[in-house]
């Protein structure tokens, strides 16, 4: 039996960019629908991982995000101070 449809797959998110001394860069925010289509070879929840993994990296792709981002793990060292580390925050 193979059946085709699609579902709707609503998203936002605010991501807060953050320097090493945890100084706010930027802010993003943004939200909408996208239609993924179903597929009857896929589980419905391998379709949802694939779709919020597609959007994750349409945020990665944004320029202002990645101007943030690359600010954000190359902070500008102060006189005598040893280089942070670059990594994600606990």
């Amino acid at each position: 039996m193979n059946w085709v449809g699609s579902f709707d797959f609503d998203w936002g998110y605010t991501v807060k960019i953050c320097d090493g001394a945890g100084a706010q860069i930027s802010t993003i925010k943004d939200s909408g629908q996208d239609v993924v289509k179903e597929k009857a070879s896929d589980s419905p929840r391998n379709m949802i991982t694939a779709a919020y993994r597609a959007r994750e990296e349409k945020l990665l792709e944004r320029a202002d995000v990645r101007a943030a981002l690359s600010v954000s793990t190359n902070p500008a060292p102060s006189a005598g101070a040893a280089p942070a580390a670059a990594g994600p925050s606990p």
